[in-house]
């Protein structure tokens, strides 16, 4: 009973684990996804503005070539209105990156955020279930101690069966197992055997009863 507790116990620490480590690289793939569409969005504006900048230089070229039969004053008056243009244009879309670099810095806050409460959140199942974990052991030890006094006083009072020894060997057994097994109980030293089982282990053998 006590190895299946123990494996259901290691299965479900698994579970859990398996299940942190998915939600981990699932949102791991999200944030490279989102860094991925903000490269592309951020190259695809800086190609606009740079045919947006080509198409209008075009067209001032060809405009210029035309007005400068026409008027000197025209050609400077349409000079600053494409660079007002231009610098509007330009700083339209700073404005538009840096728009999008507070929202890719909100966005990857928040994954943090929501990474850390899900480590917050299983900190916490993990340290209820050890407590309950714990308990239970400490029943265990409880009990098998309980059971080694009895065949102690037993086999203080001359009673060298047999079946007493293995019983009284087996307890010493469980007992050793629990200690071992139980990770908030790994300060205990394997116990060493009273001096009461070395006697009965000697007359086991020297008499056979």
């Amino acid at each position: 009973m006590e190895a299946a507790w123990i494996t259901d116990y290691l299965s479900r620490r698994t579970a859990i684990i398996t299940d942190l480590e998915e939600q981990i690289s699932e949102l791991t793939a999200i944030i490279e996804q989102m860094n991925r569409a903000h490269r592309s969005a951020q190259k695809l504006l800086a190609n606009e503005m740079d045919l947006r900048c080509a198409e209008m230089q075009k067209n001032f070229e060809s405009k210029r070539r035309e007005l400068e039969e026409i008027h000197i004053a025209q050609l400077s008056e349409l000079e600053k209105n494409y660079k007002a243009a231009l610098k509007a244009e330009k700083l339209a879309a700073q404005d538009k990156l840096e728009d999008m670099g507070k929202e890719y810095k909100y966005l990857k806050n928040m994954f943090h955020m929501y990474q850390d409460s899900i480590y917050d959140g299983m900190e916490e199942k993990w340290s209820k279930k050890k407590a309950e974990w714990e308990k239970d052991w400490e029943k265990i030890l409880l009990q098998q101690r309980g059971s080694m006094k009895t065949l102690e006083s037993r086999l203080g009072n001359g009673v060298w069966s047999c079946s007493c020894l293995s019983l009284y060997l087996e307890s010493w057994c469980s007992i050793a197992h629990v200690i071992t097994q139980t990770p908030s109980y790994s300060y205990y030293a394997h116990p060493m055997l009273p001096e009461s089982m070395l006697r009965c282990y000697e007359q086991f053998w020297k008499t056979g009863i």
